[in-house]
């Protein structure tokens, strides 16, 4: 049971939650009912607005006019070497959820009920960790993942994981490491590795290769992808430290106004530096570029910008002063970068 502590207004729970444990056992439950702005329509909603802003006429009128009510258990034991766990959650809203009619959006959740039964194991062995999950939705459609963690040696760690997202499965707040955004429609292998040659030196990276069996927003047809990225970290000293990573990413979609499949390649290419004058005041530097190739077009992007952070010792105030320079072609070469601002505002 943790307090919520995200940086938005609609990932929390309104309700009670109480734990018990007795030795390695444990058991979890919860129930929350809370209001939530829906687009509604005369037969349900089509959408929830998940933003937490209230600013326009539209977004006033939409406020609380939906009701969740979820309630759920977590059953835990904890062996030495071997934990596993059982999962329930029930979900109810006020009025009737209506999918979309776009033929990717066939398995989309609709009606107002929906559960969630799953179960999960974890086995510990030396210096390898096997996992793995497994969950079914109430329209029976399920999903699972497993993997396996190894550490042969402190200066190298490997980790392989599969997951298999069925589309149809309809979760409920649920959260996997993918290529997409939703818990579902997608199989795929992961697998990375980090390597520390020397003292200061650090190299990791991994390579994701999926599927989506049914269509997707940008495709359709099913479609293949690959991911794969490689980073060099390098900590010169205690106050510099410098970074270089390439990122490529291939990718199937349908080009806008045609059914056809074209690949879409993208790579990057980052360069950091960061130093610690003191305490007080820090620098950074960065250099990135993007190109996305298709078979209609190329277009890139380049980004550069310099930082200077300063905290003064028992102050209540800081400054940060950013100069940057960037220049895109496109919206799929687009490049992001955070920039700082006050408490829970977060502006790319």
């Amino acid at each position: 049971i943790r307090p919520y502590a995200g940086n938005n207004e609609f990932e929390f729970l309104r309700g009670f939650a109480l734990e018990l444990k007795l030795k390695q056992w444990s058991i979890l439950s919860f129930g929350s009912i809370r209001k939530l702005n829906a687009n509604l329509m005369q037969l349900g909603f089509t959408s929830i607005d998940e933003s937490g802003l209230n600013r326009t006429e539209l977004q006033q009128i939409r406020i609380g006019n939906l009701q969740e009510a979820l309630a759920g258990f977590h059953f835990l034991k904890k062996g030495e070497k071997l934990t596993f766990g059982f999962t329930g959650v029930k979900q109810r809203f006020s009025e009737a959820a209506i999918p979309g009619t776009a033929l990717y959006q066939l398995h989309h959740f609709s009606g107002r009920d929906n559960t969630i039964l799953g179960t999960h194991a974890t086995y510990e062995w030396k210096s390898v960790i096997v996992f793995g999950e497994a969950a079914i939705s109430q329209n029976r459609k399920g999903a699972g993942l497993m993997g396996i963690t190894l550490t042969p040696d402190k200066r190298l760690a490997l980790s392989i994981f599969q997951r298999w997202l069925s589309p149809a499965f309809q979760p409920i707040s649920s959260a996997v490491l993918s290529a997409a955004s939703r818990t579902n429609n997608e199989s795929g292998t992961y697998i990375g590795l980090e390597f520390i040659p020397l003292a200061g030196h650090k190299l990791n990276g991994y390579i994701d290769l999926y599927r989506f069996p049914w269509l997707t927003y940008q495709a359709d047809a099913p479609t293949y992808g690959m991911e794969y990225l490689l980073n060099y970290y390098w900590e010169w000293s205690d106050r510099t430290q410098f970074s270089v990573r390439f990122r490529s990413r291939s990718i199937e979609e349908s080009p806008s106004g045609s059914m056809q499949i074209q690949t879409l390649e993208s790579q990057q290419f980052r360069m950091h530096l960061q130093h610690d004058s003191s305490q007080r005041l820090s620098f950074r530097l960065r250099y990135e570029k993007r190109m996305v190739i298709s078979s209609q077009d190329k277009t890139s992007g380049d980004l550069f910008y310099i930082e200077s952070i300063f905290k003064p010792e028992n102050k209540k105030w800081s400054t940060d002063i950013r100069f940057s320079v960037f220049s895109i072609d496109s919206f799929d070469a687009r490049i992001y970068a955070y920039e700082r601002d006050v408490y829970f505002v977060h502006n790319v």
